[in-house]
């Protein structure tokens, strides 16, 4: 599993750019209601982690399908790690039909999403 201490070891990261594949594998996914497709992005110790309740809470690639439904992204940016290209932090806004307006975080180990928290209100 991907522990949290190494998500927040991404923290020297180089200038914003495009998102890596697998996060634009996965977000073109969940946009198109693919579970599936979705699931194929993700490393195989993915963490996902629902932040709509306010607390953090481990959950599952199904119930983020489930939030995205009906979304589509408004902004994305990314930053790549400056000491190990592979790894990668992206920030999703979420434009929705069904709730209001929030935030993503994906984070990329490798050529695979690792982590991803989703739910949060905007600023």
């Amino acid at each position: 599993m991907t522990s949290f201490a190494s998500v927040l070891a991404l923290a020297a990261f180089a200038a914003p750019a495009s998102p890596p594949p697998a996060v634009t594998a996965l977000l073109s996914a969940l946009e198109a209601g693919d579970v599936g497709a979705a699931r194929a992005s993700l490393a195989d110790d993915v963490t996902i982690m629902d932040s709509r309740s306010g607390t953090d809470v481990h959950s599952s690639i199904e119930a983020l399908a489930d939030y995205a439904r009906g979304c589509r992204r408004s902004e994305v940016s990314a930053e790549y790690d400056s000491e190990d290209p592979q790894r990668a932090a992206v920030s999703v806004t979420w434009t929705c039909r069904s709730h209001p307006p929030g935030q993503a975080f994906i984070w990329t180990v490798g050529a695979r999403v690792g982590w991803v928290q989703f739910g949060m209100p905007l600023p």
